[in-house]
């Protein structure tokens, strides 16, 4: 009985961490896409009707047109450099041309 009880605990645990394991990355997608998220909560901060529309926005087209490996590639670079000030002073350095995208 004890046996049982701990392997349907090992396996419970093993199903909730592969959840939050998946839950944590899922919704991230491409370096160029997660930049575009950013831009959204850092352009429209306190506005949380136009911030949703904008990551709907990007949802949308990166359905239809998903960012490719090379793009990828390139916004990654970005990724620790580009934050909210960046964005909102058009830093090129910092951020590249993944505001364009907007």
């Amino acid at each position: 009985m004890k046996r049982r009880i701990l392997i349907f605990l090992v396996l419970l645990l093993s199903v909730v961490v592969l959840v939050f394991y998946m839950s944590s990355c899922g919704g991230s997608g491409s370096a160029c896409e997660d930049l575009l998220h950013r831009a959204c909560d850092c352009l429209y901060p306190d506005n949380a009707t136009q911030r949703e529309e904008c990551h709907s926005k990007i949802d949308d087209e990166v359905a239809k047109s998903p960012f490719s490996a090379d793009e990828d590639s390139k916004c990654q670079k970005y990724i620790d450099t580009c934050n909210c000030d960046a964005m909102k002073s058009g830093d090129k350095n910092a951020c590249g041309d993944i505001l364009d995208s907007l």
